[in-house]
């Protein structure tokens, strides 16, 4: 049999082995590899801004077989639409408490603005000031290919608006997706103005059966004095239609850009008995500073789904003005079917006492643990006197933190602690040894370290066999970040599956291969 008579299974099989860049190159070897190659094109299409890129998919969907392939879609408002975009800052969640931190958080506001739903393709340039592609395409057109585009989306199960307009403009593209499309989707993101989460609520029907995931950002303006009783009916609106998918919901992830208080949406949602299916929650913490800690509702949201909870994600924004408040706290909160928590280091600091007292509640349930921000040594010192594998209660298996530093120490009180761990995830800055000053790792440490004599970190890593001959760790991931973002420290994982026998897995990919070279062209390939 030629290759190229291969059934279409075997193909569909090699094509799971090839990087989506990959994809594209082989597209030209046969019909089966075509349509592989233009389904990962345009499964995931997004339209932020009208610029070359985004006229380029929108001429392509024009083909109904290209438009058939995708599956999820999210379009901007300033790709479609001429006005003053909201001057509402979105800030992603806090990464530290340093002064230092936040003020470059703040800095890269504009840039990260829509990052929290769905993030660009790298490879698209966007200026926010434009409001025509340089091939002279005007917003009218590209509602118009819109137009002739939506009716084709027979696929699309994933649909994200992103409306930044405070002017009352309608967009009946957007109802027709809703109209045609809605009943099929699975996913619904909705980051929108006040004004226009008024003007889309209720959706027109047909009523959404199928909607298993919600994400859901209010975006107000920085002085929301005089538009206050708007954002209260935004809020009212917004929770009568959560309460209509309380039959098939199974995530939730709301929040306010920037940060306002919650009540009126916490307060109108239906409880645990309506929502059976809601189990993962993600709510956004951060409070005004007129806030007081009793008026504080997303604590009292949570008692009521308490039940129904098993993956909890609490995150918080930095922000410059108005100064933001980190009111919440674990006092008394029991979620007692909780399996996954994800935390800003931020909330856990404004009450360690409360927080565990919260983590040794929830021991025994407790799987993962995602801590989103970076905590000092002595914070985990009294982490781990709760959550341990020692007392017998924790079945923790998958950890995740960030650290600035660490020794070949701080791995052997984790392989004591948490003997039994699963997987482990570290955002490191700098290592260090009992001899030696700290140092910055590359991707490719110990490698690129030039001379005869390992360096220290190394040597007492390879003495430790008696702490890691018992642990179970299977995976491990650790990252730093750089200037051009985080980078896998890939070298630095070879090192801990030679010194750490358990471990199979790096970075979640279910093997230990590293397809990378060293600066002297030493493959970095770890055989266990």
């Amino acid at each position: 049999m030629h290759f190229v008579d291969l059934p279409p299974e075997i193909w569909h099989e090699i094509a799971q082995y090839l990087s989506p860049s990959a994809l594209q190159h082989v597209r030209g070897v046969n019909r089966y590899l075509f349509d592989l190659a233009m389904d990962a094109r345009y499964r995931d299409v997004r339209i932020w801004e009208l610029d070359d890129y985004a006229v380029h998919v929108l001429d392509a969907l024009q083909d109904v077989r290209n438009a058939q392939r995708v599956r999820r879609l999210l379009i901007c408002s300033d790709a479609f639409e001429e006005g003053t975009p909201s001057l509402g800052l979105k800030v992603n969640s806090a990464k530290g408490r340093s002064m230092r931190s936040t003020i470059i958080n703040a800095m890269r506001l504009q840039r990260h603005a829509k990052e929290r739903i769905l993030s660009p393709p790298k490879s698209v340039q966007v200026d926010s000031h434009s409001t025509s592609s340089t091939l002279g395409v005007s917003p009218v057109e590209a509602r118009e290919k819109l137009a002739v585009i939506v009716p084709s989306l027979t696929s699309l199960t994933h649909f994200t608006v992103d409306w930044r307009l405070y002017d009352n403009v309608s967009a009946p593209y957007i109802d027709r997706i809703w109209t045609l499309h809605g009943s099929r989707l699975v996913h619904i993101g909705i980051l929108a103005t006040t004004t226009k989460m008024l003007a889309m609520f209720p959706l027109p029907p047909p009523p959404l059966g199928n909607v298993r995931s919600l994400d859901v950002a209010i975006r107000n303006k920085q002085s929301m004095l005089r538009e206050e009783p708007q954002m209260v009916q935004s809020q009212l609106a917004l929770s009568s239609f959560v309460n209509s998918l309380c039959g098939t919901l199974e995530k939730l992830q709301v929040s306010c850009i920037p940060m306002h208080d919650l009540s009126f949406f916490y307060d109108n949602l239906l409880g645990p008995g309506d929502f059976q299916l809601l189990s993962t929650l993600n709510l956004n913490v951060t409070a005004p500073v007129h806030l007081q800690p009793r008026e504080y509702r997303a604590t009292a949201l949570l008692q009521r789904m308490g039940p129904a909870i098993r993956s909890l994600t609490l995150s918080v924004y930095s922000a410059i003005a108005p100064l933001a408040s980190y009111q919440f706290t674990f006092s008394h909160l029991y979620l007692e079917n909780l399996d996954s928590l994800t935390v800003a280091a931020d909330v856990m600091a404004f009450s360690w006492d409360h927080t565990l007292d919260f983590l040794n509640r929830h021991s025994s349930t407790l799987r993962s643990l995602v801590i989103d921000g970076p905590i000092a040594l002595e914070e985990l010192i009294k982490l781990l006197t709760v959550v341990n594998h020692r007392t017998g209660k924790s079945n923790l298996a998958k950890l995740s933190l960030a650290v600035y530093q660490v020794n070949a120490e701080f791995f052997a009180i984790l392989a004591y602690e948490l003997y039994r761990l699963e997987s482990l995830c570290l955002r490191i800055r700098m290592i260090t040894s009992t001899t030696t000053r700290s140092i910055t790792p590359s991707q490719f440490f110990p490698k690129d370290i030039g001379g005869e004599n390992e360096h220290p970190f190394i040597q007492e890593m390879k003495l430790l066999k008696a702490p890691f001959a018992d642990w179970t760790l299977n995976d491990i991931t650790i990252i730093r970040r750089s200037c051009c973002g985080e980078i896998v420290l890939w070298g630095l994982l070879r090192l801990c599956a030679e010194c750490i026998p358990s471990i199979r897995s790096f970075d979640g990919n279910g093997h230990s291969w590293l397809n990378i070279e060293c600066p002297w062209h030493c493959p970095l390939t770890v055989s266990l």
